[in-house]
C-alpha cells in the first residue's frame, strides 16, 4: 500500500459575497477523495458545502471561520463543472479544492486538529502511510506578503492580499503513525489567524492489488493519450486514432480497429525481480475471420542496449482461443501457452486476462481459469521498452481494452480473484484517472518482472 497523494489538478477561487464557485479538478473521477478548504472574512459567518459533502473541521478566530470539507467523489461530481460553497454573512471568500488518490473510501479522514494560529497544529496520525493536509487563513496587513512553509512540507496553494483574507495550503506524507508535528506557515504581521491539520487515511487493500503496482491505465479518456494512474508511462496513439466504447469499469474503454493503436515507451526504472504479471479486460466486438492469427497486445523488455524479450497476447481464429507467446528476439526462440482449459471466447463479451511470466514459465488466466507452460527467460532484460495495444487487428475487427496494469511481481491467487471479482471486475483501491500525465492503455496488468 502507499500514502494517499494530492493530484496536481487542484483549483482555487477568490471573491466576496455570500457564495464562491470553484472549478472541479480537471481529471476527477468517481472514487477520488475531494477536499475543500474555505476561508471567510465575514464576521460570525458559517460556511456550507454542496449537498453530500462532510465538514471535516472548522475553526473561528474573532468570528472569522476556516472550514474544511471532504467527499468521496461519485459520477455526478466527475461530471460537474464546479462546486459552490455559501456563507451566512457577506465578506471576502477564499476557496481551494483538490482531489486525493489512494484514500480510504469508508473513513478517509483519520484525525483532525485546529488552532487559533497561523501555525497548523500537530495532529496524530492513526496508522502508517497517512497524508497530512495543512491549511491556514489570516487577515493580511496593509502590505501583501508571501507565505513560507517548512521544508518537510509541499506548499500547493497561496493567496495573499493586503488588508484582506489570505489562505495557504500544504501537505506532507507521514510514513509512521504518531505525532506528525506542526506546519509553521509564516507571513508578516498577520492577524485573525486560523490553522487546520487533517490526516487522510490510505485505502484498505486486503488483497494486495496495490502492492508492486508500477503502471495502471484506466482507459477513461475519451480520445488521445491514455494516462497512467500510478506513474507517467503514457500510451499515445500510433498509426491512427483510438476511439472509445462503453467501459467494463469506469467512464470509457479504449476501442481500436486496423487503423489505430496505443503505444507506451520506456518505463522509467528497472524491474526489481525476474517475474511479472499483466492483467486487464478485453472485448472483441467481432471475431476475426477463421484461419487467421491476430495480435492483441505486446509487452517488450530490453537490457537498455541490444537484448530484447517480449510476451504477446493473440487471438487464434482457427478455434477462437486466446494464447500467449514469449519470445527471445535475439536467440529467435519462442514458447506458447494457449487457453485450452477456458476454451473459446465469444464476440462482444468482456474477458478478464492475466498473464504471469518468470524464469520458471508462463501462465494465462482467462476469467481466472489457468493454463500454464514453459516460457523464454528474460533474465537481464529488466526494463520495459514498450507496451503496444492492438497492432495487427484485421480490417473491421474491433478490439476493446479496459483497466490494465503492470505489477512488479507474480500476483497472488487472492489478487487474481479480487481483480476478476466474479466477473464484475475491480479497480485497485484509490486509483482514478491521473491529472494529465500518466498512462492509461488498458490491456495487461503486470505484477512482477
Amino acid at each position: 500500500m502507499s500514502t494517499p497523494a494530492v493530484q496536481s489538478d487542484y483549483k482555487s477561487a477568490q471573491g466576496s459575497g455570500t457564495s464562491i464557485v470553484v472549478d472541479r479538478p480537471t481529471s476527477l473521477v468517481a472514487g477520488n477523495l475531494l477536499v475543500a478548504v474555505i476561508g471567510s472574512g465575514g464576521f460570525n459567518a458559517v460556511i456550507s458545502s454542496p449537498a453530500g459533502w462532510t465538514q471535516s473541521a472548522t475553526v473561528t478566530t474573532s468570528g472569522r471561520p476556516l472550514t474544511v470539507f471532504h467527499k468521496m467523489a461519485d459520477s455526478g461530481d466527475a461530471a460537474a463543472s464546479n462546486f459552490t460553497f455559501t456563507s451566512t454573512v457577506s465578506g471576502s471568500l477564499r476557496a481551494f479544492v483538490c482531489r486525493v488518490t489512494g484514500a480510504d473510501a469508508s473513513t478517509p479522514i483519520a484525525a483532525t486538529a485546529t488552532a487559533n494560529n497561523i501555525i497548523a497544529p500537530s495532529v496524530t496520525t492513526t496508522a502508517d502511510n497517512q497524508l497530512v493536509l495543512r491549511a491556514c487563513a489570516y487577515y493580511g496587513d496593509e502590505t501583501s506578503h508571501g507565505l513560507t512553509t517548512p521544508g518537510d512540507h509541499t506548499q500547493i496553494h497561496e493567496y495573499t492580499s493586503s488588508e484582506n483574507e489570505c489562505l495557504g495550503v500544504a501537505y506532507e506524507a507521514v510514513a509512521t503513525a504518531g505525532d506528525a508535528g506542526t506546519c509553521v506557515f509564516d507571513s508578516f504581521n498577520e492577524d485573525l489567524e486560523r490553522g487546520v491539520s487533517i490526516a487522510i487515511a490510505e485505502a484498505a487493500d486486503p488483497g494486495g492489488t496495490l502492492t508492486n503496482l508500477i503502471a495502471y491505465w484506466r482507459m477513461d479518456e475519451s480520445s488521445g493519450t491514455r494516462y497512467d494512474s500510478v506513474g507517467s508511462f503514457d500510451a499515445s496513439e500510433a498509426a491512427g486514432t483510438v476511439g472509445t466504447t462503453t467501459a467494463k469499469l469506469g467512464s470509457n474503454a479504449a476501442s481500436k480497429n486496423s487503423s489505430g493503436s496505443l503505444t507506451a515507451l520506456n518505463l522509467s526504472g528497472d524491474l526489481s525481480d525476474t517475474s511479472v504479471t499483466f492483467a486487464g479486460w478485453i472485448k472483441l466486438t467481432t471475431l476475426p475471420v477463421s484461419g487467421t492469427t491476430n495480435e492483441i497486445c505486446e509487452l517488450q523488455l530490453w537490457d537498455g542496449v541490444d537484448e530484447y524479450r517480449s510476451v504477446t497476447l493473440y487471438f487464434d481464429a482457427t478455434d477462437d482461443h486466446l494464447w500467449i507467446q514469449t519470445q527471445d528476439a535475439n536467440a529467435e526462440t519462442t514458447s506458447d501457452v494457449k487457453a485450452t482449459t477456458f476454451g473459446a471466447i465469444s464476440a462482444n463479451t468482456w474477458y478478464h486476462v492475466i498473464v504471469t511470466w518468470n524464469g520458471a514459465g508462463a501462465s494465462l488466466f482467462v476469467n481466472n481459469t489457468e493454463d500454464s507452460g514453459s516460457a523464454e527467460s528474460f533474465a537481464g532484460c529488466l526494463t520495459v521498452k514498450s507496451v503496444n495495444f492492438g497492432q495487427s487487428a484485421s480490417p473491421g475487427d474491433l478490439y476493446c481494452y479496459d483497466e490494465w496494469g503492470i505489477w512488479n511481481e507474480i500476483i497472488s491467487a487472492t489478487d487474481r480473484s479480487d481483480l476478476y471479482n466474479s466477473g464484475t471486475g475491480a479497480v485497485p483501491p484509490g486509483l482514478g484517472s491521473p491529472a494529465g500525465s500518466g498512462n492509461q492503455s488498458a490491456f495487461f496488468g503486470f505484477h512482477g518482472f
